[in-house]
């Protein structure tokens, strides 16, 4: 068992588009961050067989909804909510810092470790891993 609280957040950081395979070439010839997630969102199911991936955005925001079929390990959580935040930091080239994140299904007892990362409180206990940017 990996003890360290961002052991998640270092696997997710070091995501790169060519490890979604197809999908991640077809985000990154997207023209915006919004474009490159709705693709991402409707193709997710070739990358990932369990859950769902839903984007709704705005003129400001962007937020990004995971689903689960079942609870996730932390770990994998982790994983991709820093993923989502380290892609759209690079689609962009700009430092982005999320509005909101939501853990799915989980109240951590400690949340510090993904407070310090995302720069934001958490708000656990959803039913979907949320991300607003």
């Amino acid at each position: 068992m990996i003890e360290d609280p961002t052991f998640g957040f270092a696997i997710g950081n070091a995501r790169v588009e060519s490890s979604l395979g197809i999908v991640g070439y077809l985000a990154m010839s997207s023209n915006r961050l919004g474009e490159a997630l709705q693709r991402t969102a409707r193709l997710f199911k070739l990358i990932n067989e369990t859950g769902s991936l839903k984007v709704e955005y705005s003129t400001t925001t962007v937020a990004i909804d995971r689903t689960y079929e079942r609870r996730p390990p932390a770990l994998r959580e982790d994983a991709f909510l820093a993923s989502v935040l380290a892609l759209a930091q690079r689609w962009t080239r700009r430092r982005i810092l999320p509005l909101e994140v939501h853990l799915a299904g989980r109240v951590a007892s400690d949340r510090r470790a993904h407070e310090e990362f995302f720069s934001r409180a958490i708000h656990p206990g959803r039913d979907a891993s949320r991300i607003v940017l």
